[in-house]
């Protein structure tokens, strides 16, 4: 696939499901199908909600703010993008578990550091599989932050992680 800024996103979301490097050991794919921690990873929500029944990941633009923006850098004939993501994390209280409240959000802090470890990507490369310039590579660029638990659990809602982080593009100026 072809860097445009139309399909960033999905760019991005395919990270997270796709082994495009085998060779860097440490960061595989978090789908439950290559021992990852998520039954659903895809582009952007989907318009019938399926969040709340499978823990899901779902990879979107910064909605407050700045989307993306364009800097002014043209060298050979390239333009640099920053796209701002969002990684959703929804996580569901699961049958057959304690039940405690304590034991989903260590549930969820491990599915959190699952998908900042993939975001980081491996040593040597943080270009997500050649998709992007760089990812997460600023100092103080990925952010966590979390819905409140004890609402969520009162609500009966999944508990809900989100990591904000940027990527480094570039498009034919």
């Amino acid at each position: 696939m072809s860097a445009t800024y139309g399909n960033a996103v999905t760019r991005e979301a395919a990270w997270f499901t796709t082994d495009t490097l085998p060779s860097y050991p440490g960061v595989a794919p978090l789908s439950t199908a290559n021992g990852g921690p998520f039954d659903v990873i895809q582009a952007y929500r989907p318009t019938v909600n399926r969040k709340g029944r499978v823990p899901s990941l779902f990879i979107t633009r910064e909605s407050s703010g700045t989307a993306s923006e364009e800097n002014r850098i043209a060298m050979g004939g390239q333009k640099e993008w920053v796209h701002h993501f969002v990684a959703v994390i929804s996580w569901p209280f699961r049958q057959g578990t304690t039940g405690k409240l304590e034991d989903e959000m260590q549930a969820l802090d491990n599915a959190v550091a699952a998908v900042l470890e993939r975001i980081r990507g491996p040593l040597g490369d943080k270009t997500h599989g050649a998709q992007f310039l760089s990812v997460g590579e600023d100092e103080g660029d990925i952010r966590v932050t979390y819905t409140d638990a004890v609402r969520d659990m009162t609500d009966r809602e999944p508990l809900e992680a989100e990591i904000h982080y940027s990527a480094l593009d570039t498009f034919t100026a």
